[in-house]
C-alpha cells in the first residue's frame, strides 16, 4: 500500500511539472505570437495608409499644377508681348514632369 502510495504521489509529481512547463511554454510562445501579429498589424495599416493617401496627395497636387499651368497661359501679362521662344531653350515637354 505504501509503496503504490508513493507511486501515485511521485507521478502526480511528475505530471504536475510537466504541466507546468508546458503552461509556461504556450505562455512564452503565446507572447512571441503576440508581438508578431501587433508587429505585422502595425505594418498593415501603414501600409494600407500609404496606398491610400499617397495616390489622392498625387491626384491634388497633379490638378493643381495642371490648374496653374491653365491660369498663367490664359492670362498673359499686357506688360510684356509674348514672344516666340527660340527652339533651343524651349522647355521639354517632360520637364513640366520632373519640375
Amino acid at each position: 500500500q505504501q509503496a503504490t502510495k508513493q507511486a501515485l504521489e511521485q507521478t502526480s509529481e511528475s505530471i504536475g511539472k510537466k504541466s507546468q512547463q508546458l503552461a509556461q511554454t504556450l505562455m512564452g510562445s503565446g507572447k512571441v505570437a503576440l508581438r508578431w501579429l501587433a508587429g505585422w498589424s502595425l505594418a498593415a495599416v501603414f501600409v494600407y495608409g500609404m496606398a491610400t493617401t499617397l495616390p489622392i496627395a498625387l491626384i491634388k497636387y497633379t490638378m493643381e499644377r495642371r490648374s496653374e499651368m491653365k491660369q498663367n497661359t490664359s492670362t498673359p501679362s499686357t506688360e510684356e508681348p509674348l514672344q516666340q521662344q527660340p527652339q533651343e531653350n524651349r522647355p521639354s515637354v517632360f520637364s513640366r514632369w520632373w519640375a
